[in-house]
């Protein structure tokens, strides 16, 4: 019987910063949950001290591999598909499979409050002369809830809205509609997200190497989901999460 541990922030709040970087979040008291999953058996969940040495153990090729637990926003080393590839810093990852695959990040944004969020995802791994269904390597970023599935790419259902590296589209609901400049291997794609007087509405944007896209979507349905910086990658698309706040594009 093998046991796998996560370790994941207990009580994570956001402190009033603009940006999501490591600065945004503050562990009450340096406590966290740990998850224990026995296989076979049902998770349990206990509240630990939170320390350097705790590690993230997930099955993998070969066994368990082992994640050292970032203290700032990275990418979910639980919250994402199987089928992804996923770098022991937790920034890096890179498809496997000839269909898309996802992974949100370990930190979303309350939609219950004013603020502006903003990072960033390097595109390290993605081929615009070669169509998905020809098996080319291709990228969708954007922002989703907890509800967002993870088999499938951003923007496939209600609960995501993404922008296409193809042709610069973006999608929600699993509706395409003309947007903004397609991406591709070396592009810089910043993502921002607008909550206006305590989230009665909020607006979605991203950039280009820069470049404001212009914004992609307003929401003015209340909820109190958070949204998450999600990636999703198809066959051996790749991209390097970043969290900031040493953007290569910051925004004003």
């Amino acid at each position: 019987m093998r046991v796998y541990e996560t370790y994941f922030p207990f009580d994570t709040t956001l402190a009033g910063a603009t940006t999501i970087n490591a600065a945004v979040y503050t562990f009450p008291q340096s406590y966290c949950l740990r998850r224990t999953h026995m296989s076979g058996g049902e998770p349990e969940l206990k509240k630990v001290k939170l320390s350097h040495d705790n590690v993230i153990n997930e099955p993998g090729e070969g066994g368990v591999g082992v994640y050292h637990q970032p203290k700032g926003v990275s990418i979910s080393h639980v919250d994402k598909s199987h089928n992804l590839r996923l770098s022991k810093c937790c920034l890096h990852v890179s498809g496997m499979t000839n269909g898309y695959s996802s992974a949100r990040c370990s930190h979303g944004v309350s939609m219950v409050s004013s603020g502006t969020w903003y990072c960033e995802y390097k595109i390290t791994g993605c081929d615009l002369n070669v169509k998905p269904e020809g098996g080319g390597a291709h990228v969708r970023v954007g922002w989703a809830t907890s509800s967002a599935e993870l088999e499938a790419p951003v923007g496939f259902d209600m609960h995501g809205f993404g922008y296409c590296n193809v042709d610069g589209s973006k999608i929600t609901k699993g509706v395409k509609t003309a947007y903004g400049d397609p991406y591709s291997s070396g592009d810089v794609i910043g993502m921002c997200v607008k909550c206006h007087k305590q989230g009665s509405w909020y607006e979605i944007q991203f950039f280009k190497n820069g470049v404001d896209q212009g914004v992609a979507f307003v929401i003015t349905e209340a909820t109190k989901d958070e949204y998450f910086p999600i990636v999703s990658l198809y066959y051996t698309g790749k991209v390097t999460f970043q969290p900031g706040p040493a953007f290569q594009f910051p925004i004003e």
